[in-house]
């Protein structure tokens, strides 16, 4: 429809048609798509309409733009690297505790007397239960007499874990990351996260200066509120277990005190024989740590679609 105003200018007016078959006319788009920048579809179409009317201009000029080098290379994503397989100490089931990874988050500002000094929390998760320990940076030695005299251990390579590592000699393997490859920790760095989480709540009710005792205790209210995340997928039908929890395998109880699941027998389970008792527990919690957990970690949103392999 031809446009008569008096303000627009003549070649709007009456542009110029142009087929979209046409080697003039991919000129003048790439033309139009360079001196705008390398614009989208919508601003070249605009700067476009101007002076000519292109038959299917909307497909012409989305098929050069896709094909355009330097668009693609500005507009193009990183390849993503294929995952590996998960390691061993995630999937093999053992004691609490045993395949440690620690980190420190931190510093929060503690009180002593008149002075203030910085405390770092220091947080150690285990990989098979997910459990985790917290404790006040002060020193490394608390976590060991609770807990096991055998780990293997892994952080984040730096001036403060290279001196422990040269000072405790009590049957631990460290394992330490290359330095600033923060992406190797996922795993305790998803820990910190949540830790950080909850305890910059509580720090708001409880008050941002507090002393070393009490910075302490925060951290043991912390972990005992991590304990109590469920592992597995909450469902809605009443009939369905209870979600797992690290309070399983450490406590052997629930935030809600459940009955003991299951009738238990008196050759194997007995109200005078407790060691068998917790050994049937753990032996429970284990099998559903494989049935409903393990499964879960071999989800992964990055393999569902199939992509061709880099090559040079």
């Amino acid at each position: 429809m031809e446009v008569c105003y008096e303000l627009v200018a003549e070649e709007s007016k009456h542009p110029v048609i142009l087929p979209r078959k046409s080697h003039v006319t991919t000129l003048i788009i790439r033309h139009t798509h360079e001196q705008l920048g390398h614009s989208g579809r919508g601003h070249v179409l605009a700067k476009l309409c101007e002076r000519y009317w292109i038959i299917k201009a909307n497909s012409a000029v989305r098929q050069l733009i896709s094909s355009c080098v330097i668009c693609r290379k500005l507009k193009s994503t990183p390849q993503d690297q294929k995952m590996a397989d998960l390691p061993e100490d995630r999937l093999t089931p053992a004691p609490p505790f045993t395949y440690v990874r620690v980190d420190y988050f931190g510093p929060y500002v503690t009180k002593e007397g008149r002075k203030e000094r910085k405390g770092y929390g220091t947080l150690f998760t285990c990989l098979v239960s997910r459990a985790v320990h917290i404790e006040v940076a002060h020193s490394l030695d608390k976590l060991l007499p609770p807990r096991t005299s055998s780990l293997h251990r892994s952080s984040r390579s730096g001036g403060s874990e290279t001196k422990h590592r040269k000072n405790c000699q009590q049957n631990i393997d460290w394992k330490f990351n290359p330095p600033a490859a923060s992406l190797m920790g996922r795993v305790w760095e998803r820990q910190i996260r949540t830790t950080r989480r909850i305890l910059d709540t509580l720090l708001r009710e409880h008050g941002s200066r507090l002393d070393d005792e009490s910075l302490q205790t925060l951290m043991c209210e912390v972990e005992s509120i991590i304990y109590s995340r469920p592992l597995t997928v909450i469902s809605s039908d009443v009939k369905d277990p209870y979600p797992l929890s690290p309070n399983q395998i450490l406590t052997m109880k629930t935030d809600i005190v459940l009955p003991p699941p299951g009738k238990f027998q008196c050759n194997v389970v007995c109200m005078r024989r407790r060691w068998r008792r917790v050994q049937y527990l753990c032996n429970l919690f284990w099998s559903r740590w494989k049935r409903e957990y393990l499964p879960t970690l071999q989800e992964s949103a990055k393999w569902n679609k199939v992509k061709s392999t880099t090559s040079f």
